[in-house]
């Protein structure tokens, strides 16, 4: 009933011989809005994984679009690799809408894990309508109560939030200068350039100091952007930062190359400011999304 598994919910046939036994009627109406919500409940689980924070316009969108395509799935019939050919081509597009990632390699990660979502979502909703099929009023209850009894639990364990379970060595070079850091990972860094997408490694100011200098590590800090070289002026990237009591914009810089362990990744640099606190046996604070 998701973007992959759409027809076989609504079109029930036992096929010997290839003759159709039995048929379902299918309202258009309802087709489209299970996909939209199952396809959104998919994305949204896609992006709990990740440690990703789309905006939900995009989820929307993207959701939409798996809907649309999940009705034109339902009423056209072609040839069985030209529908697996759309299939692969719509996931990727229904992934690239909900979160816009510049590498093809994220893009593809993303699109795998929003399938094998969708897949295991048509599953449960097609056990429960099989059930439904086989099984009088009564038992219809109790298989559902424990369908949805097993699958919230399932959920549950699947979001829950484990405590940072791994530090890295990371290495940020910047102008010829190179700064080594002792980092964790943590998932409440949710941290994120608003235009690229990139994610956010939090550092000692310190740290920042080895990198780009005392002086100019100051400017940031107090936010004189205009006062820093016009070379650093154009690897500023204002950052906007969200909590429980207050709003803010972070400056951070965008360094030349950030190697996490032996993997590079595309990151930005943010500092700490004065009045922040990061563990004395760490320089920084790593995104759970680069884990």
């Amino acid at each position: 009933m998701t973007l992959f598994s759409l027809t076989v919910c609504y079109n029930f046939f036992v096929s010997e011989k290839r003759e159709l036994v039995k048929t379902e009627t299918v309202y258009v109406d309802i087709l489209f809005f299970v996909n939209f919500a199952m396809d959104f409940l998919a994305l949204y689980l896609c992006a709990k994984l990740r440690f990703l924070r789309p905006k939900t316009f995009r989820l929307l969108t993207a959701a939409l679009f798996a809907a649309l395509y999940g009705v034109l799935r339902g009423i056209f019939d072609f040839w069985g690799p030209l529908w697996l050919l759309s299939d692969i081509a719509a996931c990727f597009l229904c992934t690239l809408i909900a979160f816009y990632e510049k590498s093809l390699k994220k893009t593809f990660l993303l699109s795998a894990i929003y399938y094998v979502i969708s897949l295991l979502l048509g599953g449960i909703v097609f056990s429960a309508y099989t059930l439904a099929l086989r099984w009088g009023s009564q038992k219809n209850v109790i298989a559902f109560v424990i369908i949805s009894v097993v699958f919230c639990i399932l959920l549950l364990l699947l979001l829950r939030r484990e405590k940072p379970k791994k530090r890295a060595k990371v290495t940020v070079a910047f102008q010829n200068k190179r700064v080594f850091l002792d980092c964790f990972f943590d998932s409440g860094n949710l941290l994120r350039d608003p235009f690229t997408g990139t994610p956010v490694i939090i550092v000692k100011f310190q740290k920042l100091c080895e990198l780009i200098g005392y002086e100019n590590a100051k400017l940031l800090d107090e936010e004189k952007i205009c006062d820093l070289p016009e070379h650093l002026q154009k690897r500023i990237r204002l950052i906007p930062a969200k909590t429980v009591i207050d709003k803010a914009i972070l400056p951070g810089i965008c360094p030349d190359s950030v190697i996490v362990d032996t993997a590079p990744v595309d990151a930005l640099i943010v500092p700490v400011s004065d009045d922040m606190k990061i563990n004395s046996d760490c320089d920084g604070i790593l995104p759970g999304v680069i884990m």
